[in-house]
């Protein structure tokens, strides 16, 4: 994007001089010359190609000796001394306010590549096998939690706060500019933590989907004990369906707050007394789009179970025998209507003589 992007043009005052040079040097000069207009054209194409290059290399950073150089270009646009001042005064104030360029931002990041990866929860933990109490499994996953953030706080934390903890570090930065860099230190850190907590909150999703748009059936099989309990042929669940949803929705709270006591870099050294946390946790509105998910997918395996109880109560009725007498009993049972019954005793119904 950066090298399609259209450049100026060459400008045509350059143009202009070029022309006044060849008429005052070359007697047999003539604009119209189908190899002169072909030489414009080329000088053209290749002077946007050469800015093209340039910019490309001053936004991304690139030294000259990074590669080798290329003998493509034949022109070097002249740069005056007026444009020089631009350029010159455009890059400093690009070092001084675009922070992602500055080397602390970028050791901050790659320390979170580092230790910041997939999901807060190992993915062993769906891989079950044997079914599992859904209490116990829920308590199981904030157990994991609480590990991952132990290990976080452990070994990620005290890279980042030892980074910028060190006075030499910051010592460039004074008043504005330094509270514009720590600000975005606490914005690339929140970043890293919400994705992380989102991307977990919708995995664990995924794994309830019966279907999801994208999978035919779950990431990971995870069987649950749901036990039916019959009541006058109603099939009950233990535990109930808003018991289910309850646990899990606790669970979503807790994994949302992961992290979420991380104080912000200028609490952490020392230069604001607000005791301010860096906001890691995903909104109210999206954590409440998640539970309604949540819940209604939840709520699709327990109507499987309603639909299985109604089958079977189909069923049982269908096959119930209606009001007949005892002849008409043994009639239907003969499984084959074809073969005469044997001759035998007529059946009677007793009935109390009044």
């Amino acid at each position: 994007m950066v090298y399609a992007a259209p450049v100026s043009p060459l400008p045509e005052k350059i143009l202009n001089r070029i022309v006044m040079h060849l008429r005052k040097n070359c007697k047999i000069f003539d604009e119209k010359d189908p190899l002169y207009l072909k030489e414009i054209g080329e000088l053209k194409l290749n002077y946007e190609e050469v800015m093209r290059e340039v910019r490309r290399e001053f936004i991304l950073g690139k030294k000259n000796g990074d590669q080798a150089p290329s003998l493509k270009f034949r022109f070097v646009y002249h740069v005056g001394r007026e444009q020089k001042k631009r350029i010159s005064s455009a890059r400093n104030f690009l070092a001084r306010n675009l922070h992602n360029l500055h080397p602390l931002i970028r050791e901050t990041n790659n320390i979170c590549l580092f230790h910041i990866k997939g999901i807060i929860i190992p993915y062993e933990t769906f891989r079950v096998s044997e079914p599992h109490a859904i209490k116990g499994y829920s308590d199981e996953i904030i157990a994991k939690c609480v590990a991952y953030e132990d290990e976080m706080m452990s070994f990620w934390w005290p890279e980042i706060s030892l980074l910028f903890a060190e006075k030499k570090n910051l010592a460039k930065f004074k008043g504005h500019q330094r509270l514009s860099i720590l600000n975005c230190v606490n914005t690339l850190l929140s970043i890293k933590i919400h994705n992380v907590i989102l991307e977990t909150l919708y995995f664990i999703l995924d794994v309830f989907k019966l279907k999801s748009d994208y999978l035919s059936t779950s990431p990971f099989f995870v069987r649950l004990k749901v036990c039916p309990t019959g009541s006058h042929a109603i099939i009950l669940c233990d535990p109930t369906m808003k018991d289910f949803q309850e646990v899990f929705l606790t669970l979503f709270d807790h994994i949302n707050q992961v992290l979420s006591k991380i104080p912000t870099m200028q609490c952490w050294i020392e230069e604001d007394d607000s005791e301010s946390k860096l906001k890691v946790s995903v909104t109210e509105y999206w954590m409440d789009q998640l539970k309604e998910e949540l819940k209604d997918c939840i709520k699709e395996y327990y109507e499987e179970i309603t639909e299985l109880c109604e089958t079977c109560i189909r069923i049982f009725n269908s096959a119930s025998p209606k009001a007949h007498d005892t002849e008409d009993r043994c009639r239907d049972s003969n499984p084959n209507p074809n073969i005469k019954e044997p001759a035998q005793t007529p059946c009677t119904v007793a009935s109390r003589k009044t």
